[in-house]
């Protein structure tokens, strides 16, 4: 990554204080807008799992079930040979330290699907955040989702010490999970599920998510592997139900009659970002990066690497514009 220094790009997005759409956003027909697939998860767990994927943009619904699924395959009375309780598999310790009441009857029970799903986001949340500061000053690396999976299986301060992801079972518990996540995601390959008249914005956020871990392949469009233009058209093809194709490559999704001009100051979760990276022989804006709220950013970011969350600091100082994708069919903007 080129160092630069005149921090343009941070400085616009640190105005930018609304929340992500992630996970609140209403992909999922039939699921009350939870950003679920319709019917991969028991009906009694969707509103569990729809307002826990709101709690901050780290995780989503689609996230949250993929890891109760691998955490307790939905079972609330599950316990493990460690002695993990109930769906979201809480060590009792842990849970001492962050159980609470989500369902509103006055106790924090690790057996009640509200309170632990609930309090397993909030402590990813605390993880995400734990770990972005880390890797803001430099003292950790890798991709945030994963290494806040990673620190729900061994522990925040584990991830810390290891500056990343730590060897062993918490890699292969991240890497199950993330490869679950569009099981749960209300986004299919080819482009269908998402015709209920939801957010497209909202619904390209889930889209987005759903395949963070997919390696980076120079001129893939999918859907195992993506080049960066590649990964934001299929967002917004899949969130569309393939009804609107915005380009195959950033200087197209830059121009596309799709595509209204935003300022950088006023951006809101789904829209694009294009970034002019020093030293590309082709010039122009040659990076397109989603904005999902929170000053992050959802990317694939180069050969070697997979699609991750990154903080919008990434880039600061870069030459950038935005654009915001809007729906003709709906009439307006769609953040």
């Amino acid at each position: 990554m080129l160092v630069v220094a005149v921090p343009v790009l941070l400085i616009f997005l640190l105005l930018v204080t609304q929340e992500p759409a992630a996970g609140t956003g209403g992909a999922g027909a039939g699921n009350g807008g939870s950003g679920l697939a319709a019917g991969s998860v028991p009906a009694e767990d969707v509103q569990a799992l729809a307002d826990a994927g709101a709690e901050c943009g780290a995780v989503s619904a689609p996230l949250l079930a993929a890891q109760v699924d691998a955490e307790s395959s939905f079972n609330p009375r599950a316990v493990s040979a460690q002695g993990a309780e109930g769906i979201a598999q809480f060590l009792p310790s842990t849970w001492a330290t962050w159980g609470r009441d989500y369902s509103g009857d006055g106790q924090a029970d690790v057996w009640n699907v509200e309170d632990a799903i609930g309090s397993q986001a909030a402590y990813m949340c605390h993880i995400a955040d734990l770990i972005q500061a880390a890797m803001d000053k430099g003292q950790v690396r890798g991709d945030l989702t994963r290494l806040m999976l990673a620190g729900y299986n061994v522990g925040e301060y584990a991830v810390i010490a290891a500056g990343g992801m730590p060897a062993g079972g918490a890699e292969r518990y991240a890497a199950k999970i993330t490869a679950l996540v569009p099981r749960y995601a209300a986004i299919t390959d080819d482009g269908s599920g998402t015709g209920d008249g939801s957010s497209l914005a909202a619904a390209a956020v889930v889209a987005a998510r759903a395949k963070l871990g997919s390696p980076y392949v120079f001129g893939a469009t999918g859907p195992a592997a993506y080049d960066c233009s590649g990964y934001i058209e299929y967002a917004y093809r899949a969130a569309s139900g393939g009804r609107i194709d915005i380009g195959r490559l950033t200087y197209d999704q830059v121009a596309s009659p799709y595509a209204h001009m935003v300022p950088l100051d006023a951006l809101q979760p789904g829209d694009l970002v294009f970034i002019h990276v020093p030293g590309d022989a082709q010039g122009g804006w040659n990076h397109v990066v989603m904005f999902i709220g929170n000053n992050q950013l959802v990317e694939e970011p180069r050969p070697g690497e997979v699609a991750r969350i990154m903080p919008m600091s990434e880039y600061a100082g870069y030459s950038e514009t935005a654009r915001r994708i809007v729906d003709p069919k709906a009439g307006e903007a769609t953040s």
